[in-house]
């Protein structure tokens, strides 16, 4: 979703309607946020043998994504240096200042505007997600205890009691700032809008607890009806607007797990093992996007009809980051995630496994 939107956004000769479709696709990132809190949820309920649960959590998660991303920040550091001889100027980034930098490293970049995507891009959902592991481990409590005692329909409250802040903040920092609340800014970056998409996702874990069978003839109309409001809040732009398109698209993606459930049975099948590597996949895209969208306009002066070019260049684009997404997520991420949890293990005085 993520890759459509990148590349079909700079393709001319698109039609209007196509790219409107592939602008929906920057929601891939609250598929990944909503996937994420279910994942997260599901390992947290299982049985804790951890004398240190919350260091445990904090280090592995920890080295499930900061490898990758420090490993992107020289690649893209690399990239900038070649942008400077307008190799690809269009693309070209932020400069690489040290404070820039170390925001990064330290994943607080996401609380620095100059910063939040200026060294990888996209990086600011890694920010976010970050953000989003500190405050895990107590939230997983209290939605526990509130679905224990108020029900699970309570966390779907609870995240709309969330999104109302979200949208009060978004309305307080347009009159402060006398500037609107605009998509892909830094407010729309922060945990504070995000906040509402990852509790869905939680919410939707413990709906699937109490209601491990959900009637799939109202999931895919919810799915429908989430993905068409979510869309059209998304062509306004700015303003509230853009708290409430990432939240109707989470909701949307609720009802699309159990979908998924019944469609995709394989579960070592294509979308596995696309899930597998799909952190590399949103990391090294925009590596491919320049020379993707060169490869586009020659063949338009080649007269290739612009959708089958388009078409043609995206397919290749995906596979192409796929391909190098599965040896990075191999050599890089999957290194990180078995030291991560051999030093959790190490803490815990438990047999390291590899």
């Amino acid at each position: 979703m993520v890759i459509a939107t990148h590349l079909f956004s700079k393709m001319d000769g698109i039609t209007n309607n196509l790219r409107l479709l592939a602008e929906f696709g920057q929601m891939g990132v609250q598929l990944f946020f909503v996937a994420s809190a279910y994942t997260l949820c599901l390992s947290a309920s299982k049985p804790q043998t951890d004398l240190h649960p919350n260091t445990s959590f904090f280090l592995r998660r920890f080295f499930r994504i900061a490898p990758m991303y420090y490993i992107a920040i020289l690649i893209y550091f690399t990239r900038h240096v070649v942008n400077q001889f307008e190799v690809w100027p269009e693309f070209n980034i932020d400069p690489y200042t040290l404070k820039n930098v170390a925001a990064n490293i330290f994943f607080v970049h996401g609380f620095t505007p100059a910063a939040v995507s200026s060294i990888v891009p996209g990086g600011w959902s890694i920010a976010t997600e970050m953000c989003f592991y500190l405050i895990f481990p107590s939230l997983f409590l209290f939605c526990k205890n509130l679905k224990t005692r108020f029900g699970e329909h309570s966390l779907f409250i609870l995240s709309i009691v969330a999104l109302v802040c979200s949208v009060l903040i978004a309305l307080a920092a347009s009159f402060f700032s006398g500037k609107p609340f605009k998509n892909n800014g830094f407010l729309y970056f922060s945990i504070t809008t995000q906040l509402p998409v990852f509790l869905i996702g939680m919410a939707t874990f413990f709906r699937d607890r109490t209601h491990p069978n959900p009637k799939i003839l109202l999931s895919a109309p919810a799915f429908f009806l989430g993905c068409v409001i979510s869309f059209t809040l998304l062509r306004r732009g700015s303003g509230p607007a853009m708290v409430l398109a990432p939240y109707f698209a989470a909701i949307a993606f609720s009802h699309l797990l159990p979908l998924l459930r019944m469609f995709v049975r394989n579960k070592s099948g294509a979308v596995a093992k696309i899930g597998e590597a799909s952190y590399s996949m949103y990391i090294l895209h925009w590596l491919f996007l320049p020379p993707a969208l060169n490869l586009y306009r020659f063949s338009l002066k080649a007269g290739v009809p612009a959708f089958l070019s388009g078409a043609a260049v995206f397919i290749g684009t995906v596979a192409l980051t796929y391909f190098f997404a599965r040896l990075t997520a191999h050599a890089i991420e999957n290194r990180g995630i078995a030291f991560g949890h051999s030093v959790g293990a190490a803490l815990n005085n438990q047999k390291a496994y590899l």
